[in-house]
């Protein structure tokens, strides 16, 4: 007799898990909440006063402005996507960080987004939350960025930006040569007794330093933010070895291929001037370097095996990229701060290779050494199954740069031309947006609202933009008196004097 197929569903929507329906019972309430914004009629968003309506709402529920703003316009963004709304109606399985990741996303359409283009992100998000197996994991805020961002870069859709003061704003920056930097200090905020300073650089540079910034925070025990003051300010001095791991296309005689971009985690591909950054750092066409680059070949490093335990560094930085945070369900612990565990004992004779080795922070290393969980890895999807002790289990995916190129699905080892054009794309889309702000803040916007705005635009897609506006001049203060001059202090001390 054989077993009942079980329908498919999302762990989230466990009937037998108490955890699990409380949580749907907390985004039920959510629904509730705000669902008129993604339901209501036009004159909902059309004609209320959006000051009255969130402090409406705040005072109700107690909830402060921001938070409230992200959940209005986050429900907003159903109105434009009925397939999406209506499994929202049905079975709310988005909660607020969700779909606030969906409508900033969305955003980056801009405006003037056509039908078409909803129509695509509708079809996607009704797809992907759609369960289609039993107790499968619930798309995570990073499938959702990723989903649309992939969607931005096909359509390749434009902002409304001023193509005049766009070239204006890009003829102004200094040319900074491969190498080197530039350092901007800037003035006091209005509103806020705060200074900055913006670093830029070419990607391959402002690898290194960030490097070099991590290795030392490492080796002191600091937060980033702690080492960079304190290199600094000479407190501390930078730890002496730094490496930069950098994935670069191999050509057909299996060097590297000079004429490609290359990937730096967390920094993006090169464009022609980091490229030759690169190609200096590393010893390549005609440069000398004083530590020539070591070139590692991936395709034999995902199959190579020692026989003691610890790993070579080749096959722990393959892993890392592979998996590129904790692989525990839920947990984004970054790869780097991770243990590589072996999944199968090594005292069991679990091999030290790459496809028994994966990354598991502190925390969860302890879950499965402990026997709560044991993990099965996928070798068709890259997807891994956890199997709990109470008989439950959950599925994630590694969310590494290399993910994609690993699993047989998509086995290969090459930057394509699509990849980088998706790359391209997204900055281009970026950088469209950023320019928008700051047409706005030329028009009239307010110099706080124009920089709260960029910030989160930078935070959105992990750049900085270089035009950033200047601060207004600041007013004079009425009750202002400046100090007496010099003559007029020795003539008050000769008066007291006598």
């Amino acid at each position: 007799m054989s077993a009942p197929v079980k329908t498919p569903s999302f762990a989230t929507e466990n009937p037998s898990d108490p955890v699990a329906q409380a949580h749907w019972a907390l985004r039920k309430a959510e629904y509730e909440l705000f669902k008129e914004y993604a339901e209501g009629d036009v004159e909902l968003v059309d004609s209320r006063d959006f000051d009255q309506e969130y402090a409406r709402l705040s005072k109700s529920t107690g909830m402060p402005k921001w938070q409230v703003d992200s959940a209005v316009m986050a429900y907003m963004a159903l109105r434009e996507l009925p397939g999406l709304r209506e499994l929202q109606q049905e079975f709310q399985r988005l909660d607020l960080p969700r779909l606030k990741a969906l409508s900033d996303a969305m955003d980056s359409f801009g405006e003037n987004a056509t039908p078409e283009v909803y129509a695509a992100v509708d079809a996607v998000m009704v797809e992907i939350f759609t369960p289609h197996r039993h107790n499968a994991a619930l798309p995570t805020v990073s499938t959702i960025k990723r989903r649309i961002n992939k969607l931005i870069a096909d359509f390749d859709n434009a902002a409304a930006f001023c193509p005049e003061n766009r070239k204006e704003r890009e003829e102004r920056p200094k040319n900074i040569p491969p190498g080197s930097c530039d350092v901007t200090f800037h003035n006091g905020r209005v509103g806020a007794n705060q200074s900055g300073m913006t670093m830029m650089g070419d990607i391959a540079t402002m690898a290194m330093t960030r490097a070099i910034i991590d290795a030392t925070a490492r080796s002191h025990g600091l937060t980033l933010e702690e080492t960079v003051l304190k290199l600094l300010t000479g407190e501390i001095t930078p730890t002496g070895n730094a490496t930069v791991s950098v994935y670069a296309p191999k050509g057909p005689d299996g060097s590297v291929d000079l004429t490609k971009s290359v990937f730096f985690p967390g920094f993006g591909w090169t464009n022609a001037v980091a490229t030759e950054k690169f190609h200096s750092l590393a010893g390549l066409n005609g440069f000398e370097a004083k530590n020539p680059a070591t070139f590692v070949d991936l395709e034999s490093t995902a199959t190579h095996t020692v026989n003691g335990h610890d790993a070579p560094e080749k096959v722990k930085e393959f892993v890392r990229m592979r998996d590129g945070h904790c692989i525990f369900p839920g947990c984004t612990v970054p790869a780097r701060r991770c243990q590589l565990d072996h999944r199968i004992a090594y005292e069991e004779g679990g091999p030290t290779t790459a496809s028994n080795l994966y990354c598991l922070c502190q925390k969860h290393h302890n879950v499965k050494t402990d026997k709560r969980a044991f993990y099965l890895p996928d070798p068709f999807t890259g997807d891994i199954v956890w199997l709990f002790a109470d008989g439950t289990y959950a599925i994630t995916k590694p969310a590494g740069f290399l993910h994609d190129q690993v699993t047989l699905t998509a086995p290969r080892w090459v930057s394509t031309l699509s990849q980088v054009r998706r790359h391209k794309q997204k900055v281009a889309h970026f950088y469209a947006k950023a320019h928008k702000l700051i047409d706005g803040y030329e028009a009239g916007t307010p110099y706080p609202t124009t920089i709260e705005a960029l910030e989160k635009l930078e935070q959105e897609y992990g750049l900085k933009f270089p035009f950033a506006p200047e601060p207004p001049a600041q007013e004079p203060d009425p009750d202002y008196e400046p100090p007496p001059e010099d003559d007029e202090v020795a003539e008050e001390v000769d008066d007291v004097g006598a």
